[in-house]
């Protein structure tokens, strides 16, 4: 991947408790590693990392990843793991399709999410 910073804007819907819209940027440190950084409008931050499938052995703008986050949502802290796909196109516009399994754990709780962003890599 060219493109080593994005930025994306998005739709989260969570299992038990509504929705939100989301903002993030990421930072790839090789074409198959990023860090991650997003927030959302209910009180939800997460940063973390994504790994991606390698894409060395024959070039694709999709790419399927797996990623792990810690954040705090309405201010209990939580761990994710958001499973994806991401799709670049030749001059930067990025769409990405993930489901995030939530466990939170100083309140013995789990919930899941699924989302939608659509950004620009630079």
């Amino acid at each position: 991947m060219q493109e080593q910073t994005g930025i994306t804007t998005g739709i989260t819907l969570f299992a038990n408790d509504g929705g939100m819209f989301t903002f993030g940027a990421d930072y790839f440190l090789n074409p198959a590693l990023s860090l991650t950084a997003n927030v959302g409008s209910d009180n939800y931050y997460a940063f973390g990392a994504k790994l991606y499938h390698a894409r060395k052995a024959k070039p694709t703008n999709f790419a399927p990843f797996i990623g792990l986050q810690y954040g705090k949502h309405h201010m209990t802290s939580f761990w994710e793991v958001p499973v994806g796909i991401q799709y670049v196109t030749n001059f930067g516009l990025q769409f990405s399709l993930q489901v995030s399994l939530l466990e939170y754990p100083n309140i013995n709780y789990q919930n899941a999410h699924a989302g939608f962003s659509v950004g620009w890599r630079f």
